[in-house]
């Protein structure tokens, strides 16, 4: 009877094991029970266990937004994390943040006040540059960003950077297009563009094209071809105000490498290039 029961036992075991091994993490679209790191380590329990929150900004359209007749957030974004998550078996859920993009990251003091107090874990498409990459960090970029160009009013009479001294220069703040972005793209790291000529602006990119408009500034840097620029003079070519796009921002501290190899995963099956052919996106970052 003891020997029964031992053997029992050894098959229980035996089958636990196979059916734990049959669902690799690097099968496309099937959940799996390990997750193994670029470096060759094992995620452990704990980290498998923990839900990861992926706080996303509104009026993003197709990427994020609110249904009008639902109130639901919707979009592109929803659909990559629970696809890509879905992909090496981990608990994830999105925080919907709507125009409060400063809960992710405040230009004015550095600050990551969401991250940092942990009310989730990583932000959602955010441009990689030097002064985030300062204080924190970010997963591989999977799309591309938004150009950006500097543009006059018409009727300043500036038609290369060479003409904008003295006149001041409008940045929206708390964006990555800022003057970092332009000394480094426009004027080249010179000091031609003086601190004191550049203008900050509080909301969007409405506000910053009326200010434009109304001569409280002469230039401002704005995303290529936005609605509104088409009266404007642009004085530069455009150029990339990121290190190579768009990706997810997280706490020095948390270790999101596990993001970047289920997205390998993700895309090598095809997944992602269906994703964006169905939201008619042509800046995904395709591996």
């Amino acid at each position: 009877m003891a020997f029964s029961l031992q053997v029992m036992l050894f098959f229980v075991v035996l089958g636990t094991a196979s059916i734990r091994g049959c669902f690799p993490s690097s099968t496309p679209g099937v959940g799996g029970g390990e997750v193994v790191m670029p470096d060759g380590e094992k995620m452990s329990e704990k980290d498998m266990d923990k839900t990861y929150l992926f706080a996303v900004e509104g009026n993003w359209f197709p990427y994020s937004s609110v249904d009008k007749y639902t109130g639901k957030a919707v979009g592109m974004m929803y659909e990559m994390i629970k696809d890509v998550c879905h992909m090496c078996d981990m608990k994830c859920d999105t925080v919907f943040l709507g125009d409060n993009a400063e809960r992710c990251y405040d230009a004015s003091d550095m600050s990551s006040r969401g991250l940092n107090d942990r009310h989730f874990d990583a932000c959602v498409g955010w441009g990689r540059t030097i002064s985030r990459m300062n204080t924190l960090n970010f997963t591989r970029p999977f799309m591309t960003a938004t150009m950006a160009a500097l543009y006059a009013h018409p009727d300043s009479g500036i038609t290369t950077v060479a003409d904008i001294f003295p006149a001041s220069v409008g940045f929206r703040a708390a964006y990555y297009m800022d003057a970092l972005c332009a000394r480094r793209n426009a004027f080249f790291g010179s000091d031609t563009l003086d601190p004191s000529s550049v203008v900050y602006v509080d909301g969007d990119w409405t506000t910053v094209l009326e200010k434009l408009t109304n001569r409280e500034f002469d230039v401002a840097l704005l995303p290529e071809g936005r609605d509104g620029t088409d009266g404007l003079v642009k004085i530069t070519d455009s150029f990339d105000c990121t290190h190579g796009g768009l990706a997810m921002m997280t706490r020095k501290d948390v270790d999101m490498s596990w993001w970047d190899k289920c997205f390998m995963d993700y895309a090598m099956s095809g997944m992602q290039e269906q994703l964006c052919m169905n939201y008619d996106t042509k800046r995904c970052i395709l591996m």
